[in-house]
């Protein structure tokens, strides 16, 4: 099995019904799937028409105008 890495980001109110909608829309189940299948879209082109969609796509322009940052994890177990 591929190994995996959590991603967390704090983002508004409104952006976060819009993503949950749309992950409704798509009959996704969790919210890691619908983030999986964006980034995979997005990086190793899943969807060849996906530049068409960016080009009117606010969302996504509004995602990327936020700069998310990630915030340093504590270490475990005493700094393992």
């Amino acid at each position: 099995m591929e190994g995996k890495k959590n991603l967390c980001a704090m983002i508004s109110t409104d952006l976060h019904a819009k993503i949950m909608a749309e992950k409704e829309e798509w009959e996704l189940n969790t919210l890691a799937e619908y983030v999986e299948r964006i980034f995979a879209e997005h990086f190793e082109g899943g969807n060849k028409d996906l530049l068409l969609v960016a080009k009117d796509d606010e969302l996504g322009r509004k995602l990327q105008d936020l700069e998310l940052t990630t915030r340093k994890r504590a270490p475990r177990n005493g700094g393992d």
